[in-house]
Protein backbone atom coordinates (compact mmCIF):
# COMPACT_ATOMS: atom_id res chain seq x y z
CA UNK A 1 0.00 0.00 0.00
CA UNK A 2 2.70 2.46 0.90
CA UNK A 3 4.32 1.99 -2.50
CA UNK A 4 1.14 3.34 -4.10
CA UNK A 5 1.32 6.45 -1.94
CA UNK A 6 -1.73 5.66 0.18
CA UNK A 7 -2.44 8.22 2.87
CA UNK A 8 -3.84 7.44 6.31
CA UNK A 9 -7.28 8.39 4.96
CA UNK A 10 -6.80 5.97 2.05
CA UNK A 11 -5.95 3.23 4.53
CA UNK A 12 -9.19 3.90 6.40
CA UNK A 13 -11.09 3.70 3.10
CA UNK A 14 -9.29 0.45 2.29
CA UNK A 15 -10.24 -0.87 5.74
CA UNK A 16 -13.86 0.05 5.07
CA UNK A 17 -13.78 -1.87 1.78
CA UNK A 18 -12.28 -4.86 3.57
CA UNK A 19 -15.17 -4.85 6.04
CA UNK A 20 -17.62 -5.08 3.14
CA UNK A 21 -15.59 -7.95 1.70
CA UNK A 22 -15.76 -9.79 5.02
CA UNK A 23 -19.59 -9.90 5.02
CA UNK A 24 -19.59 -13.30 3.32
CA UNK A 25 -17.85 -15.48 0.78
CA UNK A 26 -20.91 -15.54 -1.51
CA UNK A 27 -19.66 -15.07 -5.07
CA UNK A 28 -23.01 -13.98 -6.53
CA UNK A 29 -22.71 -10.36 -7.65
CA UNK A 30 -25.74 -8.15 -7.12
CA UNK A 31 -23.80 -4.92 -6.80
CA UNK A 32 -20.38 -3.36 -6.61
CA UNK A 33 -18.91 -0.62 -4.49
CA UNK A 34 -15.93 1.30 -5.85
CA UNK A 35 -14.11 3.20 -3.12
CA UNK A 36 -12.47 6.41 -4.32
CA UNK A 37 -10.25 8.71 -2.30
CA UNK A 38 -10.66 12.48 -2.24
CA UNK A 39 -8.55 12.76 -5.42
CA UNK A 40 -10.81 10.34 -7.29
CA UNK A 41 -8.25 7.50 -7.25
CA UNK A 42 -9.57 3.98 -6.75
CA UNK A 43 -8.61 2.64 -3.35
CA UNK A 44 -10.49 -0.67 -3.70
CA UNK A 45 -13.59 -2.24 -5.17
CA UNK A 46 -15.99 -4.72 -3.65
CA UNK A 47 -18.48 -7.11 -5.22
CA UNK A 48 -21.50 -7.85 -3.03
CA UNK A 49 -24.23 -10.45 -3.19
CA UNK A 50 -27.85 -9.53 -2.55
CA UNK A 51 -27.56 -10.93 0.99
CA UNK A 52 -24.35 -8.93 1.57
CA UNK A 53 -26.07 -5.72 0.49
CA UNK A 54 -29.00 -6.36 2.82
CA UNK A 55 -26.66 -7.22 5.70
CA UNK A 56 -24.50 -4.13 5.15
CA UNK A 57 -27.52 -1.85 4.81
CA UNK A 58 -29.07 -3.15 8.03
CA UNK A 59 -25.81 -2.91 9.97
CA UNK A 60 -25.05 0.61 8.76
CA UNK A 61 -28.62 1.72 9.38
CA UNK A 62 -28.61 0.28 12.91
CA UNK A 63 -25.17 1.77 13.64
CA UNK A 64 -26.22 5.27 12.66
CA UNK A 65 -27.25 7.03 15.88
CA UNK A 66 -29.86 9.02 13.97
CA UNK A 67 -31.69 5.84 13.02
CA UNK A 68 -31.25 3.25 15.74
CA UNK A 69 -33.48 0.81 13.85
CA UNK A 70 -33.10 -1.65 11.01
CA UNK A 71 -34.04 -0.39 7.57
CA UNK A 72 -37.55 -1.15 6.33
CA UNK A 73 -38.08 -2.58 2.85
CA UNK A 74 -40.15 0.51 1.97
CA UNK A 75 -37.16 2.72 2.80
CA UNK A 76 -34.93 0.62 0.57
CA UNK A 77 -37.50 0.90 -2.25
CA UNK A 78 -37.54 4.71 -1.97
CA UNK A 79 -33.74 4.80 -2.19
CA UNK A 80 -34.02 2.53 -5.24
CA UNK A 81 -36.34 5.06 -6.88
CA UNK A 82 -33.78 7.81 -6.26
CA UNK A 83 -31.02 5.62 -7.70
CA UNK A 84 -33.07 4.90 -10.82
CA UNK A 85 -33.65 8.62 -11.34
CA UNK A 86 -29.93 9.26 -10.82
CA UNK A 87 -28.99 6.64 -13.39
CA UNK A 88 -31.65 7.86 -15.82
CA UNK A 89 -30.00 11.29 -15.70
CA UNK A 90 -26.69 9.68 -16.72
CA UNK A 91 -25.35 9.04 -13.23
CA UNK A 92 -23.24 12.16 -13.16
CA UNK A 93 -21.88 13.12 -9.78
Amino acid sequence: MASRGFTDDDMHLYGLAQQFKELSDDEQVAGRIIVLNSKGQIVDDVSLSEADIEKATNRLWAGNPVNGLTVADADIASVGDEAEAFLADGGDV
